[in-house]
């Protein structure tokens, strides 16, 4: 981030996630590290706080933590106020709410919680930005977690809305890209179909890659650009392109195929949200891409 300020409108601080009281707790990992904060208004770059129902002691999305502070109207209450004291205590810009993973029957209750959020913050002059699902149509089969979010009612209480344009093969999956040109622009298109409006819209694109083992029953094992030169490296091979997906690949040994994501695909997707109107993209995650994508988001801005 430091070494590349000039390229961001926006650092999104993953440190916060859902009590099961409606609470805003800390990650063990996470250090409240204002000077973050501080650096980043310096060179007027806008600092979100994410809070995920992905918790600590677990290590697993919680739907349940989520459906119970909603359902009940002073735990709702009590998570909004907390919400808005973390914002204000060390002067974040706004939030992100990254709650993933709901059963379908939580969305009228979900989209009651952004539209309270939504009040409260704007009265404090905050940002309120909704993770949404990938998806690509309504009731499309392998898309089902994505029932829970009313895009159209979401986009209507939400400043920005950040789409999750990847995990199209995720690391229980079959091989394959994890983020296709083709399938993200399905889910552009979508958005654009039903009226979302497009300066709203941030496109998630990732930075990482996986390594399946085809003999494995075991998940994929994520990795960081650094790792996957490292495989190069080590099995002395060379990545491959795939024109129809635009997404590099491998495979090495007798089992393995690994599937990632370098500056040349990330700029294809990049393409896709500036062709579109959208108002722009978002990184899961700094620090683990090739270094090469700063320089191709300079040339395209």
């Amino acid at each position: 981030f430091e070494e590349n300020v000039s390229v961001f409108d926006y650092v999104n601080l993953f440190w916060y996630y859902l009590g099961r009281d409606g609470s805003v707790l800390k990650y063990g990992y996470a250090n409240e590290d204002v000077s973050i904060i501080d650096s980043a208004h310096r060179n007027n770059v806008k600092v979100n706080a994410v809070i995920t129902n992905l918790p600590d002691e677990s290590g697993s999305w919680d739907s349940s933590r989520v459906e119970d502070v909603i359902s009940d109207e002073a735990l709702l209450q009590k998570h909004i106020e907390n919400i808005v004291n973390k914002l204000k205590e060390l002067n974040f810009d706004g939030v992100i709410i990254d709650y993933e993973l709901l059963r379908p029957n939580t969305r009228n209750g979900y989209s009651n919680f952004i539209r309270e959020l939504s009040s409260a913050l704007d009265a404090e002059d905050k940002i309120l930005t909704v993770v949404l699902h990938p998806k690509t149509g309504e009731k499309v089969k392998g898309e089902e977690i994505s029932g829970f979010q009313d895009w159209k009612i979401l986009a209507k209480y939400s400043d920005q809305l950040q789409i999750m344009g990847y995990s199209e093969h995720s690391d229980e999956d079959p091989p394959g890209p994890i983020a296709s040109a083709p399938w993200v622009l399905k889910i552009i298109k979508y958005a654009k179909s039903i009226g979302l409006p497009e300066e709203k819209i941030f496109l998630g694109i990732p930075l990482y890659g996986y390594d399946w083992n085809k003999n494995s029953p075991y998940p994929a094992r994520g990795l960081t650009f650094a790792d996957v030169q490292n495989l190069l490296s080590a099995h002395n091979v060379s990545p491959l392109w795939d024109d129809r997906t635009k997404s590099p690949y491998f495979e090495y040994g007798t089992s393995h195929e690994v599937w990632f994501e370098n500056a040349k695909s990330v700029e294809e997707k990049i393409k896709l949200a500036w062709d579109n109107g959208l108002a722009g993209v978002t990184f899961w995650r700094l620090g683990g891409e090739d270094s090469q994508v700063w320089n191709g988001i300079i040339k395209i801005r």
